[in-house]
């Protein structure tokens, strides 16, 4: 069986790693001082000291006003070792641990008169390429006044389409604090846009993740939330006003508290709005001879109300001198999301005379709750650095759906000449259970890790389908159905790292074995899906100088269908227009290959290509025989993602910094077009995409800062269709008073309103397009005031180095 096979290959392995490791426990002292370049101390500067294997952070801490410094609680070894004031780094230094020692002193350049003179630079954000991840750190900086949203999306290599953001034209997972967010995509955005930019420390960018990580968790976002260093209390009460074509409004307040041994955070959020999409749409449908005989003109229009509520909190407890326990838990609800539709369609035959109209009119109201709960357990086993975590988490989900649609057709003339009504009642029920135990160790100089995972899901989902006729509901069976979807999955990985003077290596191996089962009332055959796979990844580096720098990595990943895509339910539009679920999709494979050379950390290259092999994509078809278009799911035959992705970024004054992310890709997918006689078609693109942002201090103090940021995509591939040119233009303003306790932000966004695009389907029989205007086009004003002891962190006095807030 493949499970006992599983158990075979890796309990042993886990068991002797853990035997191994524990003894060796030793508590060394490392002392020294930090100065500046011509000898004065730089007091409260901080210094840190990291793991040579992978540069995250072993300890921190900050000097006294004569910088000198104390590390304590280290353990033998080798580590880099460097310090920090405001945005000024001395340079690494490489140190090998055996005993308590009196260190030399780590060099600022520069005099303490021009350190001080940085604070009026402070404010601006900074891009970092690490071996494994691009960081964007915000902290204290222009971008932080923003929502968590709004900073996600001007994250660099972060394509922001719409409600959704891409990676390399993938859907990233997200993740808070290295843990997965179990949401939605609505949810994700209502619970980022009610957590305050100023929360926020860094956002991480993670193309290959180790094998650590789930096989289908790629890319990764990982939000990185700021960590109070003094004790005492601080919040923040924040509101913002948007308007577009209709008022939006959001409220939110987080609250920090912490002691010696107790740091939490808690979070609320609240956003009423109305929102407004428009579509202007066509479709021309032709005989079994290529002859144009009917055409749709269509004009959408959905109004849609909702009141989403988000609750969030982050309890870490110092339990032991050696155990941690973090508790996260999050709540997302909306009772009442209405979404109210109308759509007109003008039909007109082959030569462009007016035969029909139909007039739709449709209305949905759902209700949703999500509550996810984490709990996790860091348990330092031996003062070597052997630490064993465990991690449990439950995702409680439900969505209850209440659609009504009524169709009139009329003729040229206006009148009535048929009529169609119907209802749908649709539920949705999902429950996942995860849990997982990791252990790592360093082996010499270099770094082990090993784990094991399960995970459980239950997904039940039901629709039923009424015809509803002079005032009569019937069910119709044959479109109602109830579908039962069950998946066990089953993991164990290694990890090994390794770093040398010049080079560094990492490598990893993941098992997964999945057992899934689908079950539809409308199929008689129960769909099970039942395989063992492994998931190489593997990292080698090269840092010939301190100026340049070459990564290459390769890992194999894996797309699960998501459970909405599995259930076999038309979801409508109207009559005409719908789309299907599919419960024969199966997982795809992917295979990701990434060269970076980044030169004086300031350029970086990155040249990748990536097999998505048989992707799961949503594709939109005319059904020229019946006139309608039918969204379906389905594995294409295949898909490949290849391109050359350039970032720089640089402070040209001390009030003017600026990134530039560029990007040339190409994008092919072959897919069967089941509607032009079940063909085989490739749909490809080349495209560029340039996001240009400018972060400006405008005021000798820093009080008023400013943003200017431009994007540009040439086009974009999604399934049958080939989106347009756009471009968008975003100008922002921040004022903060009342010494920092307060902040007005004012921000523009696609002020020219050039970003909402068409997007084509042109191929074979299919000619069909829209374009949804969505409300791009907005001014939004904001305001945060801060209260308490809002300066905890100033006893680090703004510490640049974003391995720090991973430091658990």
């Amino acid at each position: 069986m493949p499970t006992a096979k599983f158990a075979q290959l890796v309990l042993p392995l886990i068991c002797f790693v853990l035997g191994a490791n524990l003894l060796l426990a030793q508590d060394i002292t490392l002392t020294g001082k930090v100065s500046d370049s011509e000898g004065n101390p730089v007091g409260l500067a901080s210094v840190f000291i990291m793991k040579t294997a992978d540069s995250t952070l072993v300890s921190g801490v900050s000097a006294d006003d004569d910088g000198q410094y104390k590390l304590t609680h280290i353990t033998a070894g080798t580590y880099l070792i460097q310090a920090s004031y405001i945005s000024k780094l001395s340079e690494y230094r490489r140190i090998e641990v055996e005993k308590d020692t009196g260190l030399r002193p780590l060099i600022i350049e520069g005099s303490v008169e021009e350190l001080e003179e940085v604070v009026v630079a402070a404010g601006k954000p900074r891009i970092k390429r690490l071996a494994d991840r691009l960081v964007f750190d915000v902290k204290n900086s222009v971008v932080s006044n923003n929502n968590s949203w709004d900073i996600l999306k001007k994250t660099p290599g972060v394509l922001s389409i719409g409600d959704r953001i891409m990676v390399r034209n993938q859907a990233p997972t997200l993740f808070l604090n290295g843990r997965k967010l179990q949401l939605t995509p609505d949810e994700v955005q209502d619970l980022l846009q009610g957590l305050d930019g100023q929360n926020i420390s860094s956002i991480e960018i993670i193309h290959a993740p180790s094998a650590k990580y789930d096989a289908s968790d790629a890319p990764i976002l990982n939000i990185v939330t700021d960590k109070a260093v003094s004790t005492g209390y601080k919040g923040n009460l924040s509101g913002r006003y948007t308007q577009a074509v209709f008022s939006k409004f959001g409220f939110s307040t987080g609250h920090y508290y912490k002691t010696d041994k107790v740091n939490l955070f808690a979070n609320y959020s609240i956003n009423p709005a109305k929102k407004l999409k428009k579509d202007w749409g066509y479709a021309h449908f032709e005989d079994e001879n290529g002859v144009n005989f009917t055409n749709w003109d269509s004009d959408f229009e959905r109004v849609t109300k909702s009141l989403s509520q988000n609750i969030g909190t982050i309890l870490d407890i110092e339990t032991s001198e050696k155990g941690s326990l973090n508790f996260t838990g999050n709540l997302a609800f909306s009772p009442s999301t209405i979404d109210k539709t109308r759509t007109l369609v003008d039909m007109t035959n082959g030569v462009g005379t007016l035969d029909s109209l139909q007039s739709t009119q449709s209305r949905l109201d759902t209700h949703t709750s999500n509550l996810g709960l984490d709990l996790t357990y860091v348990h330092q086993m031996s003062d070597m650095g052997a630490e064993l975590r465990f991690n449990t988490h439950l995702t409680l989900f439900d969505d209850h759906r209440d659609q009504g649609v009524s169709s009139d057709y009329l003729n040229a003339g206006g009148d009535l000449i048929n009529e169609v009504d119907f209802a749908t009642q649709a539920e949705k029920d999902i429950q996942i259970f995860t849990a997982q135990v990791d252990y790592s160790t360093p082996w010499g100089e270099s770094r082990f890790e090993t784990g094991l995972k399960t995970s459980h899901i239950d997904s039940e989902s039901g629709i039923d389908y009424f015809n509803l006729m002079g005032g009569t509901s019937t069910l119709i069976p044959g479109l109602s159905d109830l579908y039962n979807y069950k998946e066990r999955t089953h993991a164990g990985y290694v990890n090994l790292a390794h770093e040398w003077e010049k080079w560094s290596f990492s490598g990893g191996l993941r098992l997964e074995y999945i057992d899934a089962s689908g079950e539809s009332n409308q199929v008689t055959e129960i769909n099970e899906q039942e395989y063992l796979e492994l998931f190489p990844t593997f990292q080698l580096g090269h840092k010939p100088n301190a100026n340049h720098s070459f990564v290459f990595d390769y890992s194999r990943r894996i797309e699960r269908p998501r459970y909405q895509d599995l259930n076999p339910f038309a979801y409508f539009i109207n009559e005409n227009q719908f789309s299907l679920g599919n419960p024969n999709l199966r997982p795809s494979f992917t295979h990701n290959f990434n060269f970076n050379y980044t030169l004086k950390d300031t350029y970086s290259f990155d040249l990748y290509y990536r097999d998505n092999g048989h992707e799961i994509a949503g594709l939109a078809f005319q059904d020229n025989e019946r006139v309608r278009i039918v969204t379906e799911q389905q594995n294409i035959l295949g898909s490949r993602s290849y391109g050359l992705d350039v970032t720089w970024a640089q402070s040209f004054t001390d009030f003017w910094y600026s990134y530039l992310y560029g990007s040339i890709f190409w994008e092919e997918q072959d897919f069967l077009a089941t509607q032009s006689g079940n063909m085989a078609y490739t749909n490809d693109i080349q495209a560029y995409y340039i996001a240009w942002s400018n972060f400006l201090t405008l005021s000798k103090d820093s009080s008023w800062r400013g943003e200017v940021s431009l994007v540009y995509l040439s086009n974009y591939l999604t399934g049958t269709y080939i989106i347009e040119a756009g471009t968008n233009l975003t100008l922002g303003v921040v004022k903060s008073f009342w010494n920092d306790r307060a902040t007005l932000s004012i921000t523009g966004e696609d002020v020219l309103n050039t970003y909402n695009a068409w997007a084509r389907a042109d191929f074979l029989n299919q000619d069909h397009g829209y374009k949804a205007r969505i409300e791009q086009q907005l001014i939004r004003v904001g305001f945060t005031y801060k209260f308490g002891n809002f300066r905890l962190n100033d006893n680090r006095r703004e510490l640049e180095k974003e391995e720090l807030d991973r430091l658990e």
